[in-house]
């Protein structure tokens, strides 16, 4: 069984964690006598992204929250260890994604110790002066962090649900679990103008409001109903496979099997 290598030197630029978890996906497929093509099909997965995934090809796969799932779903199905990959990834994201108020901090706490043993030969004054500095750069660092983690904190519960496996159901204004009342439903047709998401096989989506704000994430097997009066976004790891619709217009795919993006459902659409 293949398995990752945890000596590798990090501190060399041209090496790219990605095509290194891929071509330990790709020798393990090899090794069990598996086609790209038969892989994919398992998966309910494109063969391109497979591929692409294998190669560590950054510009023909979706976001990184969806590559962290889609390299636990390859792992699972080979039958590795999910967890290690998965980290991996994930190390090499936070340190590409390291905020500028963290080496600030670093290279400020450096400067300043320096410039206080110089302080203590050239008298009160430069040491007056010099001790301002730190404030400064403090204040800048806070509201550096605020924004930041402003920013941040919705990728990282998406990520954190993408790694946890499980969908990730919100109770948000707007969704609906399937379970229609009456008063939503007469004679067995969906209400007038409610937008209907389903899939002929079950796929992985994520979903989300006008907000920004995800309100379904995860393998879809039946069918999800929402409120037609907002604006909805789709991003599908089969867009050829998911239908959406509205009332009871007739159901009709997000868009072809390597057009990977999110897809907007407006009220007027």
């Amino acid at each position: 069984m293949a398995e990752i290598q945890t000596n590798t030197d990090h501190c060399d630029p041209s090496h790219d964690d990605l095509s290194s978890l891929g071509r330990v996906l790709r020798e393990e497929r090899e090794r069990l006598g598996m086609s790209s093509k038969d892989l994919a099909d398992s998966l309910h997965m494109g063969r391109e992204q497979l591929e692409a995934l294998e190669n560590g090809d950054r510009r023909n796969l979706p976001e990184s929250v969806f590559i962290c799932g889609m390299l636990r779903r390859v792992s699972e199905k080979l039958g590795l260890d999910p967890v290690p990959i998965v980290q991996q990834f994930q190390s090499q994201l936070s340190a590409q994604k390291e905020p500028p108020s963290k080496r600030l901090i670093s290279e400020s706490s450096v400067s300043t110790r320096s410039s206080k043993e110089q302080n203590d030969k050239k008298g009160v004054n430069r040491l007056i002066k010099n001790a301002a500095i730190p404030f400064l750069l403090v204040a800048i660092t806070a509201l550096s962090a605020i924004v930041f983690y402003r920013n941040r904190q919705p990728a990282v519960m998406v990520e954190r649900e993408a790694l946890s496996g499980e969908p990730a159901i919100k109770s948000a204004p707007g969704f609906d679990d399937g379970s229609a009342t009456d008063s939503d439903v007469e004679g067995g047709k969906r209400a007038l103008g409610q937008i209907s998401i389903e899939s002929k096989q079950p796929s992985w989506v994520s979903i989300r409001n006008g907000s920004g704000d995800v309100i379904y994430e995860g393998t879809l097997s039946e069918q999800k109903n929402f409120d037609g009066d907002q604006d909805l976004e789709i991003f599908a790891g089969r867009p050829d496979l998911v239908l959406f619709s509205r009332g009871n217009d007739t159901p009709r795919a997000l868009g072809g099997i390597d057009q990977l993006r999110w897809y907007s459902i407006t009220p007027e659409l």
